[in-house]
């Protein structure tokens, strides 16, 4: 009779979990409509990245959301790619992705130019459209995300600038303050968190938000994503 000691129990079950996870997401894949696979095929003989497009379609899948829908949310990242492509000819392919986030989220082609030219175009492209998002004129979000981009430390601040800005404007500073404001820290090669009203609990919460977007937000490699791996799909009745 084998002997299995608690160690050895515990590494077994992670194996077993790990292939029965494998083995789901291999099942998942195999089980997509024709139709779906078709629009993620179509995508890459345009020369877009179709891996998250093909997660997003498993996942819409796997929680029952109809076909038809799944279509059309994956449609619209693909004409989103698209756009920024046609902007953008010399944008690499893995930067497409947050660049379709961009384009979502409203921002003009000379945007797209602009950030494209960075050092890091996906991080600034997730950056522009969370800031759009909040509310930031696109203009004063460019500008932010320009010095941002070109700090002594881009990643850090890109990934923070978006929590600065939506409590700053929550706390009733006008866009151009806040831009004055922010561009003034980063240029002195600050955080855009320590523009934060100084309260603690505010700051703190700020603080380990933006740490978290630092360590595992790198929306052009998944994602996801909105912003890069694929957004998720909340139940089946949620607007994708």
């Amino acid at each position: 009779m084998l002997h299995v000691n608690r160690r050895q129990g515990t590494w077994v079950r992670a194996v077993v979990a790990g292939a029965a996870w494998a083995w789901a997401a291999s099942a998942a894949a195999a089980e997509l409509p024709d139709e779906l696979r078709e629009v993620v095929a179509e995508a890459a003989r345009a020369d877009l990245p179709p891996d998250g497009l093909e997660l997003k379609a498993q996942e819409g899948i796997a929680k029952g959301v109809p076909v038809d829908r799944i279509r059309g949310a994956l449609q619209v990242e693909i004409d989103a790619m698209r756009t920024a492509q046609e902007a953008v000819p010399t944008l690499p392919k893995q930067a497409l992705p947050a660049a379709g986030r961009a384009v979502r989220a409203g921002v003009n082609a000379q945007t797209l130019a602009t950030l494209g030219g960075t050092h890091d175009p996906a991080r600034a492209y997730d950056a522009a459209a969370d800031l759009v998002t909040t509310g930031m004129p696109e203009p004063d979000a460019v500008r932010l995300v320009v010095v941002a981009a070109g700090g002594a430390s881009p990643e850090a601040s890109l990934s923070g600038l978006a929590t600065a800005v939506s409590a700053l404007l929550r706390n009733g500073r006008t866009p151009a303050w806040v831009v004055e404001r922010l561009e003034q820290i980063m240029a002195q090669g600050g955080s855009p968190l320590s523009a934060l009203p100084e309260l603690p609990a505010q700051a703190a919460a700020a603080a380990d938000k933006a740490k978290g977007n630092a360590g595992g937000n790198d929306k052009s490699k998944g994602k996801a994503p909105g912003g890069g791996g694929p957004p998720t799909w909340a139940g089946g009745g949620n607007k994708p």
